[in-house]
């Protein structure tokens, strides 16, 4: 019990925080600076999740690496980092039923 009041406390806070930043700067116009600080977010959070994974995580195979050189490259190339990330997962999926 004391783990779901826990999970569901964090899971609030969460929810709190990004509706705070929605609702206090939702009709006001962003400066410049934040907005191109926001920019470089997702790709950032996506560096760190990734690293994170690949260091960590004990069941990272050749085909998690392919995966994300395939969703770099396209990142990088100027593909949106959604579309990236989702072509590298259906790069792991193939794989994982190919082998």
């Amino acid at each position: 019990m004391r783990e779901i009041i826990i999970v569901a406390t964090v899971g609030l806070t969460m929810f709190a925080l990004r509706t705070s930043f929605i609702v206090l700067a939702g009709e006001r116009q962003m400066p410049t600076w934040l907005a191109g600080a926001l920019d470089h977010l997702k790709p950032a959070v996506f560096g760190a999740l990734t690293a994170t994974m690949l260091v960590t995580h004990e069941g990272v195979g050749p085909e998690h690496l392919a995966a994300v050189a395939v969703a770099f490259a396209l990142a990088r190339r100027g593909l949106d980092l959604t579309l990236a990330i989702l072509a590298g997962m259906v790069l792991v999926t193939v794989a994982g039923l190919i082998a």
